[in-house]
């Protein structure tokens, strides 16, 4: 169910709003459960066994330390074999539920904090809908732990209600007309598109994929701002960015922070010498295109960020900045 579609927005979120105004405490954790595998069995209920068995495999196996590892590749081949193989239907939210899974089974492993031992609470945190469509990406120890200790706040309903409606604003009236434009110049036969109309699409693009993206991020931190709940920002002005590491660290933050913290750096960060950090960066942004789709564009995109930020690691950011040092210097006299 997309957050811009007629039943969304006439039948379940003014349900989800009025459960967020009347319940209060546990009884609203249970309205959220029970709203949030609604919400991911609409339209495809054989999603819903997927989920469950997610969240039950992750949550009995954490107590155990040959349990977590046996989740996290269970969590990874579940992954890869619906991204893989051909006929299987994708569940909604596969993706980032997964990455939530995997992390949080990490952090157990680590002794960051204890295992869950509430199943409402952990289920609750793996099927919480707001976060299904786009993300971000949540992590355990940012989402409430305690179950019973949620209040009705005024103030953070009407906050998540200006969030969501910006967001709706972002996606509805921006991504969407501009998608309109794209699409129009890029279904045509490219020999008969002039090359400032290629330029134009090329725009609109750059214009729908960041407001669609936003857009539905905004929506899913203010309707989890209406039950209390913190969503990370997934966004910072990416295009404002002056290099590739800037902009992966304004763009879809929650994703870029996971492979850095449960990839790079498990793999040796810059802790071992420029050849590994430089081949570590490569990976994690190879291994991120993958994450993005199923096909080769994706895998050629993630290595083409992978390479790029490599060549900016290697030096060509210092010479770009001593470059615009000189031109400053030049400017002033």
């Amino acid at each position: 169910m997309e957050f811009t579609s007629f039943n969304f927005l006439t039948i379940f979120l003014p349900i989800a709003l009025l459960v967020g105004f009347l319940c209060r405490g546990i009884y609203r954790n249970v309205a959220l459960i029970v709203l949030s595998l609604i919400f991911y069995a609409w339209g495809n209920p054989y999603a819903l066994g997927v989920i469950i068995c997610i969240t039950l495999l992750n949550f009995f196996a954490a107590r155990y330390r040959n349990g977590q590892i046996l989740a996290i590749i269970l969590n990874i081949l579940t992954l890869v074999s619906y991204k893989y193989i051909p006929g299987l239907s994708f569940p909604l939210g596969l993706s980032f539920y997964t990455f939530q899974v995997i992390s949080y089974q990490l952090d157990v492993r680590r002794g960051d904090y204890p295992e869950e031992r509430n199943i409402w609470s952990f289920l609750l945190f793996v099927s919480f809908f707001p976060k299904m469509i786009t993300g971000p990406i949540a992590r355990y120890h940012s989402f409430p732990s305690d179950y019973s200790n949620h209040t009705f706040c005024i103030n953070n309903y009407t906050e998540g209600l200006e969030r969501f409606i910006l967001g709706l604003g972002k996606k509805v009236l921006i991504a969407d007309v501009a998608a309109r434009v794209a699409n129009c110049i890029f279904e045509a036969p490219y020999e008969t598109i002039p090359t400032l109309y290629c330029w134009i699409g090329a725009f609109a693009y750059t214009i729908q994929i960041y407001f669609d993206f936003s857009g539905y991020t905004d929506m899913a931190i203010g309707i989890s701002n209406i039950f209390g709940y913190k969503l990370p920002e997934n966004f910072d002005y990416p295009y404002s960015s002056k290099s590739i590491q800037e902009f992966w660290r304004r763009w879809h933050i929650s994703l870029s922070s996971w492979f850095r913290d449960y990839l790079y750096i498990p793999l040796g960060g810059n802790r071992k010498g420029k050849f590994r950090e430089y081949l570590n960066m490569f990976v994690v942004f190879l291994l991120c295109g993958a994450w993005h789709g199923a096909t080769l564009p994706f895998v050629i995109w993630g290595a083409y960020h992978g390479l790029g930020i490599t060549i900016e690691k290697a030096g060509l950011t210092k010479i770009l900045s001593l470059e615009q040092q000189l031109n400053q210097i030049t400017n002033s006299r």
